[in-house]
Protein backbone atom coordinates (compact mmCIF):
# COMPACT_ATOMS: atom_id res chain seq x y z
CA UNK A 1 0.00 0.00 0.00
CA UNK A 2 2.85 2.70 0.56
CA UNK A 3 3.36 3.02 -3.19
CA UNK A 4 0.25 4.51 -3.31
CA UNK A 5 0.15 6.90 -0.31
CA UNK A 6 0.38 10.33 -0.60
CA UNK A 7 2.77 12.34 1.71
CA UNK A 8 1.44 15.83 3.18
CA UNK A 9 2.31 18.44 5.60
CA UNK A 10 -1.19 20.10 6.17
CA UNK A 11 -1.15 20.48 9.69
CA UNK A 12 -4.79 21.86 10.04
CA UNK A 13 -6.37 18.59 7.60
CA UNK A 14 -4.39 16.16 10.00
CA UNK A 15 -5.38 18.47 13.41
CA UNK A 16 -8.99 18.31 11.91
CA UNK A 17 -9.17 13.86 11.47
CA UNK A 18 -7.20 13.55 15.05
CA UNK A 19 -9.87 15.55 16.75
CA UNK A 20 -12.58 13.45 15.54
CA UNK A 21 -10.66 10.43 15.89
CA UNK A 22 -10.69 11.15 19.51
CA UNK A 23 -14.49 12.96 20.00
CA UNK A 24 -15.95 10.24 17.92
CA UNK A 25 -14.05 7.22 20.24
CA UNK A 26 -12.78 5.66 16.92
CA UNK A 27 -10.42 2.75 17.12
CA UNK A 28 -6.79 3.14 15.25
CA UNK A 29 -4.42 0.51 14.59
CA UNK A 30 -0.15 1.30 16.12
CA UNK A 31 2.26 -1.28 15.37
CA UNK A 32 6.14 -1.50 15.16
CA UNK A 33 8.08 -4.65 13.67
CA UNK A 34 9.26 -6.19 17.08
CA UNK A 35 12.31 -9.12 16.89
CA UNK A 36 11.35 -9.04 12.98
CA UNK A 37 7.63 -9.59 13.45
CA UNK A 38 5.11 -7.15 12.24
CA UNK A 39 2.81 -6.29 15.77
CA UNK A 40 -0.40 -4.98 15.92
CA UNK A 41 -2.57 -3.50 18.40
CA UNK A 42 -6.16 -1.67 18.48
CA UNK A 43 -6.39 1.40 20.54
CA UNK A 44 -7.73 4.58 20.56
CA UNK A 45 -6.76 8.25 21.64
CA UNK A 46 -7.69 8.98 25.14
CA UNK A 47 -6.16 12.50 25.07
CA UNK A 48 -5.45 14.28 22.22
CA UNK A 49 -3.63 17.76 23.39
CA UNK A 50 -3.76 19.85 20.30
CA UNK A 51 -1.61 23.11 21.17
CA UNK A 52 1.65 20.24 22.81
CA UNK A 53 0.59 18.31 19.71
CA UNK A 54 0.38 14.74 22.09
CA UNK A 55 -1.57 12.24 22.23
CA UNK A 56 -2.32 9.79 24.78
CA UNK A 57 -3.18 6.46 23.39
CA UNK A 58 -4.52 3.52 25.37
CA UNK A 59 -5.27 -0.15 23.81
CA UNK A 60 -8.35 -2.12 23.44
CA UNK A 61 -8.86 -4.69 26.85
CA UNK A 62 -8.24 -7.64 24.69
CA UNK A 63 -4.93 -5.93 22.54
CA UNK A 64 -2.92 -5.04 26.29
CA UNK A 65 -0.10 -7.25 25.76
CA UNK A 66 0.70 -6.59 22.02
CA UNK A 67 0.27 -2.97 23.11
CA UNK A 68 2.94 -3.01 25.58
CA UNK A 69 5.82 -4.97 23.50
CA UNK A 70 4.98 -2.37 20.47
CA UNK A 71 5.31 0.68 23.28
CA UNK A 72 8.39 -0.82 25.96
CA UNK A 73 11.51 0.66 25.30
CA UNK A 74 10.64 1.80 21.79
CA UNK A 75 11.83 5.33 20.35
CA UNK A 76 8.77 5.52 18.09
CA UNK A 77 5.17 4.57 17.08
CA UNK A 78 3.17 4.09 13.95
CA UNK A 79 -0.27 5.03 13.95
CA UNK A 80 -2.78 4.12 10.95
CA UNK A 81 -6.09 5.71 10.96
CA UNK A 82 -8.71 3.14 9.21
CA UNK A 83 -11.44 5.17 8.77
CA UNK A 84 -9.54 8.22 7.12
CA UNK A 85 -7.50 5.99 5.82
CA UNK A 86 -4.36 8.42 7.42
CA UNK A 87 -0.96 7.58 8.86
CA UNK A 88 2.34 8.64 10.55
CA UNK A 89 5.00 7.76 12.85
CA UNK A 90 4.84 10.16 16.32
CA UNK A 91 7.97 9.81 18.70
CA UNK A 92 7.49 8.42 21.89
CA UNK A 93 7.37 10.84 24.77
CA UNK A 94 6.74 8.12 28.03
CA UNK A 95 4.65 5.40 28.36
CA UNK A 96 3.17 5.04 31.74
CA UNK A 97 0.11 3.44 33.28
CA UNK A 98 -0.87 1.26 30.27
CA UNK A 99 -0.70 4.38 27.99
CA UNK A 100 1.55 5.42 26.09
CA UNK A 101 1.92 9.69 24.86
CA UNK A 102 3.39 10.32 21.80
CA UNK A 103 4.47 13.19 19.83
CA UNK A 104 2.14 14.15 16.60
CA UNK A 105 4.71 14.94 13.77
CA UNK A 106 4.20 17.81 11.16
CA UNK A 107 4.37 15.18 8.01
CA UNK A 108 1.72 12.43 7.65
CA UNK A 109 0.69 10.06 4.51
CA UNK A 110 -2.53 9.57 3.21
CA UNK A 111 -4.53 7.12 0.70
CA UNK A 112 -6.12 9.57 -2.26
CA UNK A 113 -9.49 9.77 -1.94
CA UNK A 114 -10.62 8.19 -5.38
CA UNK A 115 -9.49 4.92 -3.87
CA UNK A 116 -12.46 4.90 -2.00
CA UNK A 117 -14.49 4.36 -4.76
CA UNK A 118 -16.18 1.21 -4.93
CA UNK A 119 -16.13 -1.19 -7.54
CA UNK A 120 -17.71 -4.40 -8.80
CA UNK A 121 -16.76 -7.10 -10.69
CA UNK A 122 -18.89 -10.30 -12.53
CA UNK A 123 -17.54 -13.82 -11.51
CA UNK A 124 -16.93 -11.81 -7.85
CA UNK A 125 -14.57 -13.41 -6.26
CA UNK A 126 -14.94 -11.62 -2.63
CA UNK A 127 -17.50 -13.05 -0.53
CA UNK A 128 -19.14 -11.91 2.85
CA UNK A 129 -19.28 -14.27 6.61
CA UNK A 130 -20.90 -13.48 9.60
CA UNK A 131 -23.73 -14.03 12.33
CA UNK A 132 -26.20 -11.43 12.46
CA UNK A 133 -28.24 -10.66 15.61
CA UNK A 134 -31.87 -11.07 14.99
CA UNK A 135 -33.59 -7.81 15.36
CA UNK A 136 -36.66 -9.19 17.20
CA UNK A 137 -34.83 -11.44 19.59
CA UNK A 138 -30.96 -11.27 21.39
CA UNK A 139 -31.34 -14.82 21.67
CA UNK A 140 -31.43 -15.78 18.07
CA UNK A 141 -28.46 -15.43 15.55
CA UNK A 142 -28.48 -16.42 12.15
CA UNK A 143 -25.65 -16.64 9.27
CA UNK A 144 -25.19 -14.40 6.82
CA UNK A 145 -23.21 -15.53 3.05
CA UNK A 146 -23.10 -13.41 0.27
CA UNK A 147 -21.18 -12.11 -2.72
CA UNK A 148 -19.67 -8.67 -2.21
CA UNK A 149 -21.92 -6.65 -4.15
CA UNK A 150 -19.36 -3.82 -4.79
CA UNK A 151 -16.70 -3.22 -2.61
CA UNK A 152 -13.50 -0.62 -2.01
CA UNK A 153 -10.71 -0.40 0.94
CA UNK A 154 -13.18 1.85 3.05
CA UNK A 155 -16.68 -0.82 2.62
CA UNK A 156 -18.49 -2.98 0.67
CA UNK A 157 -22.27 -3.59 0.02
CA UNK A 158 -24.37 -6.96 -0.02
CA UNK A 159 -27.75 -7.72 -1.72
CA UNK A 160 -29.96 -9.95 1.41
CA UNK A 161 -33.84 -10.95 0.82
CA UNK A 162 -36.37 -8.73 2.60
CA UNK A 163 -36.72 -11.03 5.42
CA UNK A 164 -32.93 -10.80 5.97
CA UNK A 165 -32.38 -6.92 5.37
CA UNK A 166 -35.25 -5.82 8.28
CA UNK A 167 -32.69 -7.18 10.67
CA UNK A 168 -30.08 -4.66 9.51
CA UNK A 169 -30.42 -1.02 10.97
CA UNK A 170 -28.88 2.00 9.96
CA UNK A 171 -25.67 3.19 12.06
CA UNK A 172 -25.82 -0.56 14.33
CA UNK A 173 -21.79 -1.92 14.12
CA UNK A 174 -21.46 -5.33 12.80
CA UNK A 175 -18.02 -7.55 14.44
CA UNK A 176 -16.92 -10.58 13.04
CA UNK A 177 -16.78 -9.80 9.66
CA UNK A 178 -14.98 -12.60 7.47
CA UNK A 179 -14.08 -11.40 4.26
CA UNK A 180 -13.09 -13.73 1.74
CA UNK A 181 -11.21 -12.08 -1.71
CA UNK A 182 -9.99 -15.04 -4.12
CA UNK A 183 -9.62 -16.95 -1.08
CA UNK A 184 -7.50 -14.55 0.94
CA UNK A 185 -9.26 -14.14 4.37
CA UNK A 186 -9.39 -10.90 6.23
CA UNK A 187 -11.75 -10.14 9.49
CA UNK A 188 -13.09 -6.44 9.80
CA UNK A 189 -15.88 -4.39 11.57
CA UNK A 190 -18.45 -2.60 9.98
CA UNK A 191 -20.93 0.04 10.34
CA UNK A 192 -24.08 -0.01 8.60
CA UNK A 193 -24.49 3.38 6.99
CA UNK A 194 -27.50 3.02 4.23
CA UNK A 195 -29.84 0.21 2.74
CA UNK A 196 -32.05 0.47 -0.08
CA UNK A 197 -34.31 -1.24 -2.39
CA UNK A 198 -32.60 -2.65 -5.74
CA UNK A 199 -34.75 -4.42 -8.69
CA UNK A 200 -33.00 -6.29 -11.67
CA UNK A 201 -31.56 -4.74 -14.58
CA UNK A 202 -29.05 -3.61 -16.40
CA UNK A 203 -27.22 -1.29 -13.75
CA UNK A 204 -27.36 -4.16 -11.58
CA UNK A 205 -25.69 -7.51 -11.28
CA UNK A 206 -28.74 -8.65 -9.62
CA UNK A 207 -31.65 -11.16 -11.51
CA UNK A 208 -34.28 -10.67 -8.31
CA UNK A 209 -35.88 -7.96 -6.19
CA UNK A 210 -33.54 -7.42 -2.74
CA UNK A 211 -31.92 -5.06 -0.22
CA UNK A 212 -28.61 -3.60 -0.85
CA UNK A 213 -27.34 -2.35 2.47
CA UNK A 214 -24.21 -0.66 2.86
CA UNK A 215 -21.06 -1.12 4.97
CA UNK A 216 -18.10 1.01 6.05
CA UNK A 217 -15.34 -0.30 7.36
CA UNK A 218 -14.50 0.94 11.03
CA UNK A 219 -11.69 -1.30 12.31
CA UNK A 220 -9.67 -2.88 10.30
CA UNK A 221 -5.75 -3.70 10.31
CA UNK A 222 -3.04 -2.07 7.84
CA UNK A 223 -2.55 -5.82 5.85
CA UNK A 224 -6.59 -6.20 5.62
CA UNK A 225 -6.17 -2.65 3.55
CA UNK A 226 -3.56 -4.03 1.58
CA UNK A 227 -4.91 -7.48 0.79
CA UNK A 228 -8.33 -5.72 -0.20
CA UNK A 229 -6.57 -3.35 -2.36
CA UNK A 230 -4.66 -5.59 -4.34
CA UNK A 231 -7.79 -7.52 -4.88
CA UNK A 232 -8.90 -4.24 -6.59
CA UNK A 233 -6.31 -4.18 -8.32
CA UNK A 234 -5.75 -7.59 -9.72
CA UNK A 235 -9.65 -7.35 -10.83
CA UNK A 236 -9.22 -4.19 -12.73
CA UNK A 237 -6.44 -5.77 -15.09
CA UNK A 238 -8.60 -8.69 -15.53
CA UNK A 239 -11.89 -7.02 -15.84
CA UNK A 240 -9.70 -4.72 -18.46
CA UNK A 241 -8.34 -7.74 -20.28
CA UNK A 242 -11.80 -9.45 -20.85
Amino acid sequence: MESNLKKSKDSVVLEDITSRVQQNGHEMIVWRFVGGQKVTSVSRIRVYRKKKRELVIMPIEEDKESFNSICTGKESLNVFYPRDLFLFQGDIIKVENGEVTIRVPEEYAFVEKRKMERHSFSNNGCSLSFGKISSSSKNHVFQINRPCYDISIGGTSLILSPTEARHFVVDEIISGIEMSLDGNIVYVMAKVTNKHIVKPGESHAVTYKGWKVGLEFISIKEESVEKIEAYIENSLKTKKAI
